[in-house]
């Protein structure tokens, strides 16, 4: 059996108290069934909430009692996931520093190949900053030994808890939400050479790929066309641009469907949570330019009657970081940066969906490079 990652989540109140979640993977890469046996050993039960068992994500076992158990057979190629939830209090050691000792102690057996794997007490170590980035120090016994970056993020200043995830990769974020909208403009003044501040904006394509810094993978992609509701008809300049077709955006829902398609699409992966204390991993957004977040969504969710929500207040102008990294290159868009770094522009540029996997393909390219993903925007107000 092998041992393939641990993650750690914690939500960490203003009372100190804190709810952590350490989940355990592990991997049959044998080519016969493993007998899987836990019990525990040494622990302090008031510690413990609850576990939970999975085998290939299927629940099978869910318990607030910790007597050994069997669980049955892990077949090969089968994973199995267990996630240990604790209520622990932090161990303030100076003013900016905090421990967690988290009593980490489970045997499994494997009864076919008299196999054990025991995992250690874990020591977490906690260094606060006021950016909201701090440096994970883990010590434990199994084949990944380097430190962790572990982020505590206060998502919604009066909120009464913080949220703080993991990933081994040296990213700020765990996951990053890539974007590029495509939009409709009608000029009030069509004889006028530049954009004035009259002018109808309206977003007609709404595309996310969903970016994981642990793997460097796409996970998950969501798009959808948008029917404009203010002025219904696309003019000819943006169906030449973008592509997109009156009869496309007809049969298309209209922005308020759409966002709330976007809402659950970030519930669904943890990103935000529609409860409150509910355990979350970190993210942000990826944009070529900031004129999608800081100007665009913001505008749509104001004519749509949408209060802007925090979460989307910060994100990346990959384009600033890439000439933050690279000085010498003076990108001025998405293009210089896929022909400078040597990639190729796939599909249609100016295709939401197209750009938005574009812009991704470079965003990967930083990860891969150990260049950090880092805040470029931060909106306060």
């Amino acid at each position: 059996m092998i041992f393939d990652k641990v993650n750690i989540e914690a939500l960490i109140q203003h009372n100190k108290t804190t709810t952590v979640t350490i989940t355990q993977v592990f991997r049959n890469n044998h080519e016969q069934p493993i007998k899987l046996v836990y019990k525990s050993v040494d622990f302090k039960h008031e510690n413990i909430v609850s576990w939970i068992i999975s085998i290939d994500d299927e629940s099978i076992y869910s318990t607030d009692t910790f007597n050994e158990n069997n669980l049955g057979n892990l077949n090969p190629s089968q994973t199995c996931r267990i996630s240990s939830i604790y209520e622990l209090k932090l161990n303030f050691i100076e003013q900016s520093n905090a421990q967690l000792n988290i009593p980490q102690n489970i045997i499994f057996s494997t009864k076919l190949f008299n196999e054990e794997l025991q995992l250690t007490p874990n020591l977490i170590e906690i260094n606060y900053t006021t950016d909201g980035i701090t440096k994970l120090k883990q010590e434990r016994q199994n084949p990944r030994k380097e430190d962790i970056l572990i982020r505590i993020g206060n998502y919604h200043q009066n909120d009464e808890s913080f949220i703080l995830t993991t990933n081994t990769v040296g990213q700020p974020f765990d996951y990053y939400c890539v974007l590029d909208f495509e939009a409709v403009c009608h000029q009030i003044n069509p004889k006028l050479n530049r954009i004035m501040p009259d002018d109808i904006w309206e977003i007609i394509e709404f595309p996310i790929c969903l970016l994981e810094s642990q793997t460097n993978r796409i996970v998950d992609i969501y798009h959808s066309y948008v029917r404009p509701t203010i002025r219904s008809q696309l003019n000819e300049k943006c169906i030449q641009i973008t592509g997109i077709t009156q009869q496309l955006v007809d049969q298309s829902p209209t922005f308020d469907f759409v966002w709330n398609q976007v809402q659950q699409f970030l519930v669904q992966h943890s990103l935000i949570s529609l409860e409150t204390k509910s355990i979350l991993f970190s993210f942000t957004w990826i944009t070529c330019g900031n004129w999608d977040l800081k100007t665009m969504l913001p505008l749509q969710l104001k004519q749509s009657g949408f209060n802007q929500p925090d979460f989307i207040r910060n994100f990346i102008n990959l384009k600033d970081l890439y000439n933050e990294y690279y000085p010498s290159s003076h990108v001025r868009g998405m293009k210089d940066m896929l022909r400078i770094s040597n990639l190729k522009l796939d599909g249609k540029h100016h295709s939401g969906i197209d750009d938005t996997k574009n812009i991704t393909k470079i965003a990967q390219l930083f990860i891969r490079n150990y260049h950090v993903l880092k805040l470029t925007y931060k909106n306060s107000t």
